[in-house]
């Protein structure tokens, strides 16, 4: 293969897999920026708006958490490329459904398929893009393939303010299927096709538990996301933690979205950037926190009497915590071939699923001070993942093509 073709290659492997992750990302937050819409539709007002919300989103990320199990298990024995077919097709058939839902449950059931078929977009993704990259392109590559993710997120906003809540899954779907007819010309991963001829132990989670030391570096990789995972209820729940603030003008949900992902996006090319100048992950990663810290400390601390003050603070946020990108890099790097798609797709997903507890938390506190006990989760998120960044292996430049072993 020539380096030109091979460089063409590699570019329709990595927008193809950022489409895919702007789908999911797309969808993953249409529920949130149409959650107050979508279910006074239904029927809901009041609390049950709230707490039916809380509900659907923890459905989804249920599903998350199942189908990044079943995703990348499937794409560790099968291969990356069947399994990013199969994930969008179910995907594309759930979001179809939630265009047509009649029910709070039938809701609740169609996020949860939706979650299922989402949930291997970004480990899968990213796995592919890391094998087929050399160490100097992943960084760069995994940031571009998080930027067009997060530009899901941003078109989820602006849809849900100028078309009604139901057309925006509608066009979720058509982009899911045609994104599935995309795929069919992706190439599979060449370092997969070298392992698949071998006796290889693909896909097996038990190697995870029998070898101490990749299991710390799972859970670890897990734990220092935290900050991304309450940064869903933060910016979810704006209208509530605004009205607890005393700020008069209401705070737009889709408005905190476009600002916190657009500023969210610029920190994850930053640090992908200051991590190939320091040749470190980690060290870019620890810097962002001691950023994230400061924000929420002065988040609690300073006057927030307009709207404007809390947009800024938002965004301010979303760029403490531009460091998902290295997360997702690292979460690839640190594993074998043979447990690259598996971890690639569980670990993002627990990260999702760490928003339950965040969720049931502020369910349960949110009478005694909402502000109190918002920024006291971000802060206790910030120094438990700070804690889990010392368990991590610092994975610049490694070469990955290499599998791991139970012992």
């Amino acid at each position: 293969m020539s380096h030109e073709l091979k460089f063409k290659i590699l570019n329709w492997t990595v927008i193809i897999a950022g489409l895919g992750y702007f789908v999911d990302m797309y969808d993953l937050f249409l529920f949130n920026v149409t959650r107050v819409a979508s279910l006074t539709d239904l029927g809901l007002t009041g609390d049950d708006i709230t707490n039916v919300g809380i509900t659907i989103l923890n459905f989804q990320v249920v599903g998350l958490t199942l189908g990044a199990f079943l995703w990348g298990i499937l794409s560790d024995k099968l291969g990356r490329k069947s399994c990013l077919l199969g994930s969008i097709l179910l995907y594309s058939l759930a979001s179809l459904g939630c265009a047509f839902v009649q029910t709070p449950d039938q809701y609740a059931w169609l996020r949860f398929l939706a979650g299922v078929g989402l949930a291997g977009e970004v480990g899968i993704g990213i796995a592919l893009i890391t094998e087929y990259m050399n160490p100097s392109q992943r960084g760069k590559s995994v940031a571009l393939f998080a930027a067009m993710g997060f530009l899901g997120i941003v078109a989820a906003a602006l849809l849900s303010e100028i078309i009604p809540w139901r057309q925006t899954y509608l066009i979720g779907a058509i982009a899911g299927f045609l994104l599935l007819f995309a795929r069919y010309f992706l190439d599979e991963s060449i370092l997969f096709k070298n392992k698949a001829s071998t006796e290889t132990d693909r896909g097996n989670l038990l190697i995870l538990f029998k070898n101490k030391n990749l299991l710390k570096k799972y859970i670890c990789t897990i734990l220092i996301a935290l900050p991304v995972s309450f940064s869903v209820l933060f910016v979810t729940f704006s209208p509530e933690i605004g009205k607890a603030l005393g700020i008069a003008d209401p705070i737009k949900v889709s408005l905190i979205m476009i600002v916190f992902q657009l500023c969210l996006i610029g920190g994850d090319f930053f640090s992908a950037f200051l991590s190939d100048k320091l040749k470190s992950r980690k060290k870019v990663i620890s810097y962002m926190k001691s950023f994230t810290l400061i924000v929420l400390i002065g988040f609690f601390f300073l006057p927030i009497e307009h709207a404007i003050s809390y947009y800024i603070f938002i965004g301010l946020f979303g760029l403490s915590i531009g460091y998902w990108v290295l997360i997702n890099t690292i979460a690839a790097e640190q594993f074998g071939t043979n447990l690259r798609a598996t971890t690639a797709a569980t670990i993002p997903n627990f990260v999702r699923a760490a928003v339950i507890p965040f969720t049931l938390l502020y369910k349960e506190f949110k009478h005694i001070d909402t502000v109190t006990v918002i920024i006291g989760m971000g802060v206790l998120a910030v120094l438990i993942s700070a804690i889990a960044l010392r368990g991590v292996e610092e994975t610049y430049d490694k070469d990955l093509d290499y599998i791991d072993k139970s012992i």
